[in-house]
């Protein structure tokens, strides 16, 4: 992990999590993309954070190719305030009917990127829309962990990478009650140039942003 190429790395923090010894901590770099640091003082060589990257451990599917479908919700209300065809809202309700939890990504007060715990909803509702930047994870796979280990149905929804940290990092645990939704994407902007992009519109307004959206929403096609 010590010497692990930045292109071999998506941040998922599942080596941060699984450390035994908290020897890990995810540091930002230059462009303002976290990557794990190792603390020489506390690792004991392991190698459990090898073990639990998803990259380390990527193998080829061998899953048989099943059929795609193309779906939307029926509900325009939810449509408007979606950027997917309303998915997100339908998988997650399926959850949320089971009395489960569900994880996603909104702003914070400062326009962080974080991952929150929905147990109802109107949190739920809260992370909907997508965000182009990379978001912060927290402790949310140790959330999920011991809310699998307490019976409770999940839902998470995040990048390939993300949902492929999380089922690494849950390696022998109970995963029947977990529901995981991968975007499709093509890479995450960095959170850095976001904050720079926020201070540039600040000053160039001379007023604080208060709101932030990445689109306007359009009012959907009647659905027959």
């Amino acid at each position: 992990m010590k010497s692990i190429e930045k292109t071999k790395c998506c941040g998922c923090t599942a080596c941060q999590h699984a450390c035994p010894h908290n020897a890990i901590k995810m540091k930002e770099d230059e462009q303002g993309f976290k990557y794990p640091e190792i603390d020489a003082l506390r690792c004991n060589h392991c190698g459990l954070c090898r073990e639990i990257c998803p990259f380390t451990i990527l193998k080829k599917s061998v899953t048989p190719h099943y059929q795609v479908y193309a779906a939307r919700h029926k509900s325009e209300e939810v449509l408007e305030h979606s950027s997917s065809g309303g998915m997100f809202t339908a998988f997650s309700d399926y959850v949320l009917n089971k009395e489960g939890i569900v994880y996603g990504c909104g702003y914070d007060s400062d326009f962080r990127l974080v991952y929150r715990r929905a147990a109802d909803r109107s949190s739920r509702d809260s992370l909907c829309g997508s965000k182009y930047v990379q978001s912060d994870l927290g402790d949310c796979y140790v959330q999920i962990k011991k809310d699998l280990k307490d019976g409770k149905h999940v839902c998470f929804i995040g990048t390939p990478c993300q949902c492929a940290g999380l089922q690494s990092f849950l390696t022998g645990a109970d995963t029947s009650r977990l529901v995981t939704i991968a975007l499709i994407c093509h890479g995450v902007p960095s959170p850095k140039l976001f904050r720079e992009y926020l201070e540039y519109c600040n000053g160039k307004r001379k007023a604080k942003i208060i709101n932030y959206s990445n689109f306007p929403h359009p009012k959907p096609d009647k659905i027959p």
